[in-house]
């Protein structure tokens, strides 16, 4: 992504959305991180959803930490939790 898109900009990020998107029919999804304004994937790593968001947070530099206002998740238990360890 970051060949195609440059750099991660997480300016504008105070709004997240964290989801799965299909892969076709064949019950693969990839885990994907949306600032929620832009619009702008910001992490899409083909690991499970939590591990993507452990990688996802570690690369926040820490004042990005603090500008999550909100975050639009589905109500996955594990989610929940990596949301709230890090935020």
């Amino acid at each position: 992504m970051a060949e195609a898109f440059g750099e991660t900009a997480y300016s504008n990020s105070g709004y997240l959305a964290i989801d799965d998107i299909s892969l076709g029919h064949s019950h693969n999804y990839l885990p994907v991180v949306l600032a929620f304004i832009t619009g702008r994937v910001l992490s899409d790593d083909k690991a499970r959803r939590v591990k993507i968001l452990a990688n996802f947070f570690t690369t926040i530099p820490t004042n990005g930490l603090a500008n999550i206002d909100a975050i639009a998740m589905d109500m996955w238990d594990p989610v929940i939790k990596s949301v709230k360890h890090w935020c």
